[in-house]
């Protein structure tokens, strides 16, 4: 926990050689082209450890597990948000740019761990760090698309813009909505400094974190590598001459592949016509079974398939010795805890028998040490 730099008075009478403030091994260094001397405090800053930033992140964390399970539906799926879940994810949009907002008046603890509740100070830490990542993440494309194309109003009603239709000009611009929304993934990277600012509060369960990271990013690239293989699978991505020779029955795309076939004009049920979750589950089946590079690329037909499933299995087989490595350090780590600790017990037994220690006075210590089993109680004898 940091602590507030208190800086001492200075001594007039002392001031000619050099105070105790110009000694000090607390004493401020200049950084950065500011005076760390005067770090009074401005009105309206938020403690970064204070139960309103604490609320504030809690709130965070949660829409972060939203936005990290629904953009890739959104994108991949072509699933657009519609009446209650529409204005739930403006109200979301319009937090994060808040949060901007309000990172400029929470304060926060420098290298040195002092606590900085100096405004133009904050704002420059905030300015040369995550400010573009933020910004960028909260740029209301999307939005401003759809309120260009006049359907913001049927967006928000309960039957949505799904069946309104569009030109040539309307199809693109909704193609280049439908990437720009992969931007908003940059608000994911706050779990990093959600995680840096309350680590000490895992401290007891930190042996495990590298696993449950691992299995957590696993769960959450198989979803979105799953929902990107929908998005290259579509029409949208596919030349003229792969449209032709799935219309002349050559080719068949691996999602249409999949589900059933028109009878009567023998041409593939559109996926977009399939509803959510049976697609869902073949894309999540798709991206587990290609990261454990148990295959299905025998069926891939479109280049924009086999090029995601190329990505899908180089990233697969990195983060796969990624995994294998982090299990590994895990198992080697709880060896040594093991092996310490027995080791120390032999040596506890040899001395107490070299000593001759009475028997009544042996069970007591044994029962302590096996009680702990941790390394740092034996280092006591």
């Amino acid at each position: 926990m940091a602590t507030r730099l208190t800086l001492p008075e200075p001594d007039p009478e002392n001031s000619g050689g050099g105070g105790l403030l110009e000694h000090s091994a607390y004493a401020p260094t200049p950084r950065m082209g500011v005076d760390l001397t005067s770090l009074d405090e401005d009105a309206y800053l938020v403690e970064p450890d204070s139960p309103v930033r604490a609320a504030w992140d809690g709130v965070q964390a949660i829409l972060l597990l939203y936005v990290a399970f629904v953009i890739p539906i959104r994108v991949g799926l072509d699933e657009p948000a519609e009446g209650f879940l529409f204005i739930l994810e403006l109200l979301i949009d319009i937090y994060f740019m808040f949060d901007i907002v309000f990172n400029f008046f929470t304060g926060y603890d420098d290298a040195l761990e002092r606590r900085i509740m100096n405004r133009k100070m904050i704002a420059f830490n905030y300015l040369t760090t995550w400010f573009i990542v933020d910004l960028v993440s909260v740029l209301p494309i999307e939005m401003i698309l759809v309120i260009s194309d006049g359907k913001f109003a049927c967006a928000a009603a309960a039957d949505g813009c799904r069946k309104a239709q569009g030109g040539a000009q309307i199809l693109r611009l909704a193609k280049v909505a439908r990437l720009m929304r992969l931007l908003k993934l940059l608000r994911l990277l706050r779990v990093t400094r959600l995680f840096q600012k309350y680590q000490d509060y895992f401290t007891e369960i930190e042996k495990y974190a590298s696993i449950f990271q691992q299995i957590v990013g696993l769960i959450f690239f198989v979803h979105l590598f799953g929902c990107l293989f929908s998005l290259w699978s579509s029409e949208d991505f596919r030349s003229q001459e792969e449209d032709d020779l799935i219309k002349r029955g050559r080719i068949q795309p691996w999602l249409e592949n999949h589900f059933v076939l028109n009878p009567i004009a023998n041409y593939p049920v559109a996926a977009s016509s399939v509803p959510l979750w049976p697609r869902y589950m073949f894309v999540i089946y798709w991206a587990l079974s290609t990261m454990t590079l148990v295959g299905s690329g025998e069926s891939l037909a479109t280049s924009g398939e086999r090029g995601w499933a190329f990505i899908t299995i180089l990233f697969g087989s990195i983060y796969f010795c990624v995994t294998i490595g982090h299990i590994a350090y895990a198992i080697q780590r709880q060896a040594r805890m093991k092996e310490a600790y027995h080791n120390k017990m032999d040596d506890l037994c040899t001395f107490m028998k070299e000593n001759n220690v009475p028997r009544p006075l042996k069970l007591p210590v044994f029962a302590f040490y096996r009680r702990q089993n941790v390394p740092m109680y034996s280092a006591l004898i």
